[in-house]
C-alpha cells in the first residue's frame, strides 16, 4: 500500500509539472504563433495541428489527474480499512490478555483450593486415626474390665461357697 502511495504521489506530480510546463509552453506558443501564422498560412496549419496536440495532451492531463485522484481515494479508504483493522486487533490483544489473567487467576484460586481440600482431608484422616486408636483404647479398656468384672465374680462365687460351706459346717457342729 505505501508503495502505491508513493507511486501515485509521483504521478500526481509529475502530472502538475507536465501542466505547468504545457501551460507555459501554450502560451508562449500561441503569441510567437500568432505573429507567425499571420506571414505563413502553411504554419498556420501546423499550429492547428499542434493545438489539436496540445488539447489531447490536456485531455490525457486531466483524465491522468482523475485516475491519480481515484487511486487517492481508494488508497485512503484502504488506509482508513487498514487503522479499523488494527484496532480491532489490538481491542481483542487487549481482550486475549485480560482472559489470560482471568484463567490464571482462576488457576491460582484452584491450586490453592486443591490444597486447602488436601490438608483438610489429611485432617480429617489423622481425627479419624485418633478415633479409631480411641475406639480401640476403649475397647481395650472395657475388655480388661469385662475380665476384672469376671475375675471379682468368680471370686465373690468362690468367696460365697465358702461362706455356705463354713455356714453348713458350723450348722453341722451346732447340730452335733
Amino acid at each position: 500500500m505505501e508503495q502505491k502511495r508513493e507511486e501515485c504521489i509521483k504521478l500526481e506530480n509529475q502530472l502538475k509539472k507536465q501542466s505547468e510546463i504545457m501551460k507555459g509552453h501554450s502560451l508562449n506558443l500561441a503569441q510567437s504563433v500568432a505573429q507567425e501564422a499571420q506571414a505563413n498560412p502553411e504554419l498556420a496549419q501546423k499550429i492547428s495541428v499542434l493545438e489539436q496536440e496540445v488539447t489531447r495532451h490536456r485531455e490525457d492531463a486531466g483524465k491522468a489527474q482523475n485516475e491519480v485522484d481515484r487511486l487517492l481515494d481508494i488508497l485512503r479508504e484502504m488506509e482508513l480499512e487498514k487503522s479499523d483493522k488494527d484496532q480491532k486487533i489490538n481491542e481483542l490483544e487487549r481482550q486475549m490478555k485480560e482472559q489470560g489473567k482471568k484463567v490464571a487467576n482462576l488457576k491460582h484460586k484452584e491450586q490453592v483450593e486443591k490444597s486447602r481440600n488436601a490438608q483438610l482431608l489429611e485432617e480429617v484422616r489423622k481425627r479419624e486415626d485418633n478415633i479409631n486408636e480411641s475406639s480401640q483404647q476403649v475397647k481395650d479398656s472395657l475388655r480388661q474390665k469385662d475380665e476384672r468384672i469376671e475375675e471379682l465374680e468368680e471370686a465373690l462365687r468362690e468367696s460365697v461357697q465358702i461362706t455356705a460351706e463354713r455356714e453348713m459346717v458350723l450348722a453341722q457342729e451346732e447340730a452335733v
